[in-house]
């Protein structure tokens, strides 16, 4: 390492540029360690002697000359994601000098390019030992259309690895929001001083969500949270809204959401 560093002060000394400071050295010794470092990976990949079609990758390297990997007929891939590398393939990032280990090898069933629309893309495909990795492929005409769908998908997916580590769930369809602001209303009657004014607004914040989803849908807000008040208060703390069969009022429970019959007509 010592060499290198003298070999960058060597190409500013010849340029008759003064280091000015350190940075100007760091800059082509980053460049002159990559390109060492990716030397050394080509070189152990060719001694090793890989069988025709295993796959090297090289990310984002600054080393151009990969005759030698495409003489040994070595696949190459520029950049990769590197989480969903290490879950599929078991791949480990190179960070040091010298021979490739065994270690740090992944393993893949099938490497192909497929076409996805007008897009080429390399699918790799794992599907023994174990592995239950899943990619899903979203399209959409239009950015905002996959921005919204990748939206729900990762709730999806939070949502069951959030239940994966804490299966406890409370009550849909707003019965917990109403529910905790009757609470803190009855709780609020209790406080003297400015106390009492400022958990009775805090309460009246969790009214926002049923009157949000009330008026989405073009019913009353006001007869739909009143209704629910009434409702909780006499013992039915498991009444929510139910938007989609355009009933108003809809029973909850903590293993999911189950329709019922009430109406406020």
């Amino acid at each position: 390492m010592h060499s290198l560093s003298l070999l960058v002060l060597l190409i500013k000394r010849s340029n008759n540029k003064r280091v000015a400071n350190e940075t100007e050295v760091k800059i082509p010794f980053d460049l002159i360690v990559s390109c060492v470092a990716t030397y050394h990976m080509i070189q152990s990949c060719t001694e090793r002697q890989y069988p025709p079609g295993d796959v090297v990758q090289i990310l984002d390297s600054t080393f151009r000359n990969l005759h030698p990997l495409s003489s040994q007929n070595l696949g190459i891939f520029r950049e990769i994601e590197m989480c969903m590398g290490r879950v599929k393939t078991q791949i480990l990032a190179l960070l040091k000098l010298g021979a490739v280990n065994p270690d740090d090898l992944g393993y893949v069933d099938s490497i192909s390019v497929e076409e996805i629309g007008d897009a080429r893309v390399t699918v790799v495909r794992n599907e023994q030992g174990g592995n239950s990795v899943t990619m899903v492929l979203l399209r959409g005409s239009t950015y905002s259309i996959l921005d919204d769908t990748e939206m729900a998908v990762d709730d999806g997916v939070n949502t069951y690895k959030a239940l994966c580590k804490d299966n406890r769930i409370v009550l849909g369809a707003v019965a917990t929001e109403i529910e905790l602001a009757r609470k803190l209303k009855e709780f609020s009657f209790s406080e003297t001083g400015l106390d009492h004014y400022a958990i009775g607004k805090f309460a009246e914040s969790f009214e926002m969500i049923p009157k949000t989803l009330a008026e989405n849908v073009g019913l009353n807000a006001m007869e739909i949270t009143s209704t629910l008040y009434a409702d909780h208060a006499n013992g039915n703390v498991k009444v929510g809204i139910d938007l989609e069969e355009e009933a108003w009022l809809m029973k909850a429970n903590s293993s999911g959401v189950r329709r019922g019959k009430e109406s406020l007509s």
